[in-house]
């Protein structure tokens, strides 16, 4: 069978599902979370929860209030997609779902997620509400996910999130799976779908919350690190030379990526009703989107010079 159709369809009455969560001193919102995970209007089959906290919070909550999920307790700490990682080794489900100690689910979203990937099949990304609704957290909020704002319709993408994300297990595994060492592991594994011709599609109805509790300094902070990152990745990934990194780094440095990326926020805004919050709160994004290009700047200058 070619790579152009390897990648499984599933239907609701088949399907195990496994919804797989990473959390490290997520005590505040873990409660919640789950709450809203076995509240589905199609709960999953399985729900794993791997937790690196250095103490017991997290693990008390859960086995105290939710007994029938799966808990496991990392003693050395992991990265997200690490535990993400020790999550899929120990599930069972053929269909994975990705998702974050700090996200709240609609009654309808793992039910949504699994229509769309029942008519598309591939790899199917959810939409991002923001929980709380202070004006630090929308500006944060529209700088990291302005491009899976709710909206009207599925559309094909190129990108995943996986605080809201499903695949099938055979995707994941021809995927390579994650990079466990890397913050951007849900880039590289997007990247790695598409170089196997698995498509990803948009799906705006599977919605779901995301509860920002960043300061701006510390949020201004891992826009930096998270565009170094994605320089450094990016040009290793694709192999560029050097005569290629210097043009995206003049492109960058020129103002023309920012002036991009705004546009892009804008027209994403508009197009989920929020351009108002946009405008309102375009100083936290153009801050943020600026840092990530000084970022991203640095990881080509790295590269140039050596």
């Amino acid at each position: 069978m070619s790579e152009a159709v390897y990648h499984q369809r599933s239907t609701p009455d088949r399907m195990k599902i496994s919804l797989i969560i990473p959390a490290f001193k997520s005590s505040a919102t873990i409660a919640r979370c789950l709450t809203s995970f076995t509240s589905q209007s199609l709960p999953p089959f399985e729900i794993i929860v791997v937790d690196s906290s250095p103490d017991d919070s997290v693990g008390e909550i859960v086995q105290r209030q939710f007994p029938q999920i799966t808990y496991i307790h990392s003693t050395e700490r992991l990265l997200p997609h690490a535990a993400r990682t020790l999550g899929v080794e120990k599930s069972c489900g053929d269909v994975l779902v990705f998702s974050d100690s700090d996200i709240y689910a609609y009654s309808n979203w793992l039910e949504n997620l699994i229509e769309v990937h029942t008519n598309l099949g591939g790899v199917i990304i959810g939409s991002f509400t923001t929980h709380t609704k202070r004006w630090l957290d929308w500006g944060i909020h529209i700088t990291k996910l302005y491009s899976l704002l709710p909206s009207d319709k599925v559309r094909s993408i190129d990108f995943c999130a996986t605080g809201n994300m499903l695949c099938s297990r055979k995707d994941f595994s021809l995927s390579g799976g994650f990079e466990v060492n890397e913050l951007l592991g849900d880039m590289l594994i997007g990247w790695a779908f598409v170089s196997k011709h698995i498509p990803l599609h948009f799906a705006p109805q599977a919605l779901v919350e995301h509860h920002h509790i960043q300061r701006f300094l510390p949020f201004l902070n891992e826009c930096y690190q998270r565009g170094a990152d994605f320089g450094r990745l990016r040009v290793k990934y694709f192999q560029w030379t050097k005569s290629r990194t210097v043009r995206h780094l003049l492109i960058t440095l020129s103002g023309l990526r920012l002036i991009s990326l705004m546009w892009m926020e804008g027209k994403s805004t508009w197009n989920a009703r929020l351009f108002l919050i946009f405008l309102l709160t375009f100083p936290i994004s153009l801050m943020g989107q600026l840092f990530w290009l000084l970022g991203e700047s640095k990881a080509y200058i790295h590269v140039v010079r050596n």
